[in-house]
């Protein structure tokens, strides 16, 4: 049984059937959608027509098995795969038109400013792309270089000299490696430029800012040290001047004002 992650409803139609025809293929069974593997004559090849019933049904399963309940309708009356196929594109066929707009509409109005997260914005990019080209249609389908450029336009100005390194050669004779590169590695050098960038703006090292606290301690450490007397006494420069009954330098000790006789 093949479970394709996301069963067939109103909106994944294009999705769906892009991955359903994969995983027909891998089991041998998409020629059942297509109607190219005719019935064997029953009369001539019994064991051939048990085996393409057989086979026409597991295909059928596996189609039903990736509907939502809803879905089911459109299948219900069908006695092969291939009617079931014919039937689920005439419906969601139909609507296909609406959903390249609404795709295309929404890929070329992509933007972003300054401060905006690239990598989730080149997510949604790629997935707009990716959709449009899996409609099939010759005449919408955005190629490698015109995606690329697309992609550049919706950047902040900041990214214009780097994204030209990758793209202003492209119509010329001369050929740049990097101008030649897919838009999914262009993808995938715009993000880590992004994390790069990210990075030096923030630095979030555990020792960026406690090393500088640590020097400024030791700094202040060292230097008490060196005014801290080593015998628990304050610094004298002249012990003529200090006064052992207020410990206050500048008097002797005969000279002292707070000297309080007791009687």
């Amino acid at each position: 049984m093949i479970r394709l992650g996301g069963n067939l409803d109103e909106t994944n139609w294009i999705v769906w059937q892009a991955k359903m025809r994969t995983a027909l293929k891998t089991c041998g069974m998409l020629e059942y959608t297509a109607g190219t593997v005719e019935r064997p004559n029953f009369s001539v090849d019994p064991q051939g027509w048990c085996n393409w019933g057989s086979n026409d049904t597991f295909t059928c399963m596996q189609i039903q098995c990736n509907l939502i309940d809803a879905q089911m309708v459109h299948v219900n009356q069908c006695k092969t795969a291939l009617e079931m196929w014919r039937s689920l594109k005439g419906v969601h066929d139909n609507k296909g038109h609406q959903a390249l707009i609404a795709y295309m509409r929404n890929l070329y109005c992509l933007t972003t400013e300054e401060g905006d997260n690239i990598i989730e914005h080149l997510n949604k990019m790629k997935e707009g792309h990716e959709h449009i080209n899996l409609m099939g249609d010759a005449c919408f389908y955005i190629p490698n270089i015109t995606f690329k450029l697309l992609i550049c336009q919706s950047l902040p100005p900041s990214w214009d000299n780097y994204t030209d390194t990758y793209i202003g050669s492209q119509t010329f004779t001369v050929k740049d490696p990097r101008t030649s590169i897919s838009s999914q590695h262009f993808i995938g050098i715009l993000k880590n430029k992004y994390n790069r960038h990210k990075g030096h703006k923030t630095d979030t090292s555990p020792y960026a800012n406690g090393q500088q606290v640590n020097q400024v301690k030791a700094s202040m450490c060292s230097l008490m040290s060196r005014m801290a007397p080593t015998s628990g006494k304050p610094f004298l420069k002249d012990h003529s001047t200090f006064c052992k009954l207020c410990n206050v330098v500048g008097h002797p000790t005969d000279e002292c004002t707070c000297f309080v006789k007791k009687c």
